[in-house]
């Protein structure tokens, strides 16, 4: 459970997502309230995927780059292996 969700009204969506180990916060909090910005919503897709079984393919990493992450950033791996989904068209099955 995060700190910062007891009151919000999303709470109970927000611990689904947690469970299911889609929503995974930061430091004990997952700010409900703040933008959710490119990064986060490939995050989510891929970590859905994943629940869903689909396979991760290859991309090519300057579509990562031109996305505006690089390969220390922390959503690198779940943005190449959401584009490596879509680009397969696996996403969508």
């Amino acid at each position: 459970n995060f700190t910062d969700t007891p009151k919000h009204w999303a709470r109970n969506e927000i611990a689904k997502m947690s469970s299911l180990g889609i929503a995974k916060g930061f430091e004990g909090k997952f700010n409900p309230d703040n933008t959710i910005v490119f990064a986060d919503t490939l995050t989510f897709l891929d970590r859905v995927a994943l629940i869903k079984n689909y396979n991760s393919g290859n991309v090519d990493r300057k579509l990562v780059t031109t996305k505006g992450l690089n390969e220390s950033h922390w959503a690198f791996s779940y943005v190449s292996s959401v584009l490596a989904k879509m680009n397969e068209q696996q996403i969508t099955k």
